[in-house]
């Protein structure tokens, strides 16, 4: 397998990670402001 594909790939999947772990962060907080 080309490095470049691998990079590519890696990136993705850290960028899904990343918008994973906000959505779930924006999440939380807008709960834990509505128990409030």
């Amino acid at each position: 397998m080309p490095e470049e594909l691998t990079t590519k790939a890696l990136a993705a999947s850290r960028l899904a990670d990343l918008r994973v772990t906000v959505g779930l962060h924006r999440e939380a907080k807008s709960t834990c402001e509505e128990r409030r």
